[in-house]
């Protein structure tokens, strides 16, 4: 079982996170916008977690990556035998940030 998270921390996870609420769990794709704190704290309990930076993602360059995950922004990365392409980041809303693009701008 894969379990995708996105954007807001999931209360159930956060507070009440063990083993056994991620049972069955054996991958998590974390599709941006997340805290390192956050992650981090799931790898405690969790397989491998991918991740993509989101488009609010910027403060890992200050804060860094988080730990024990796997970034795959623009890669093709394979867990048993099945193929994950990360492709991270998102067209420019209000201004161009480390994570925002604009349609003429490619990513880091």
């Amino acid at each position: 079982k894969i379990l995708a998270i996105s954007d807001t921390p999931s209360k159930a996870l956060w507070d009440y996170c063990s083993r056994e609420r991620l049972a069955g769990v054996d991958l998590i794709l974390s599709c941006g916008d997340l805290t390192k704190k956050y992650l981090e704290y799931l790898k405690i309990y969790s397989g491998p977690i991918l991740y993509v930076h989101g488009n609010h993602d910027g403060r890992y360059r200050t804060e860094g990556e988080p730990g024990g995950c796997i970034c795959v922004d623009d890669q093709v990365y394979t867990w048993k035998g099945l193929r994950i392409m990360g492709l991270g980041g998102f067209s420019a809303m209000n201004k161009e940030d480390t994570y925002q693009y604009t349609e003429g701008h490619a990513p880091p």
